[in-house]
């Protein structure tokens, strides 16, 4: 698994079970993805680059993570 996919992974289990999301944007995903049925849906979206600049990893350069909440 990418580095950039495990990221994805990781952030999208813990947000959309947070009880704080009602729905979750990735650039990882075509589409949004939703509050798994049986956990509490939130007030606040959000739209998240999990691993922004992975492809720059080899280069070891500055990578990171961006989510505005909306």
């Amino acid at each position: 698994m990418k580095l950039d996919e495990y990221a994805d992974k990781v952030f999208n289990h813990t947000l959309t079970r947070s009880g704080h999301l009602c729905i979750l944007g990735s650039e990882e995903h075509e589409e949004t993805v939703p509050v798994p049925n049986g956990y509490k849906i939130g007030k606040y979206t959000i739209a998240i680059d999990p691993l922004d600049g992975s492809s720059n990893i080899d280069a070891n350069v500055s990578i990171g993570t961006i989510f505005p909440f909306i």
